[in-house]
């Protein structure tokens, strides 16, 4: 990746707080989502994040209030 690529990247980053719950995510495209998001960079080489892959729609609620607990 050229540095410019790079930088336009890091630029163009948004967060998504709305999503499709219907919507199927190749699995392909969904590991190197994950890939990704392991090998990026954070404070500390801390990793505090949690990915969780739903994959029966009806479990959403149950893991939402086990998290909270």
């Amino acid at each position: 990746m050229r540095e410019l690529d790079a930088i336009e990247t890091i630029l163009n980053h948004r967060s998504i707080r709305k999503y499709k719950p219907n919507k199927k995510i190749p699995r392909d495209d969904l590991d190197l989502i994950l890939k990704s998001a392991q090998r990026a960079l954070t404070i500390a080489s801390l990793h505090l994040w949690t990915a969780i892959r739903i994959t029966v729609l009806k479990k959403i609620s149950e893991i939402t209030k086990a998290k909270a607990i």
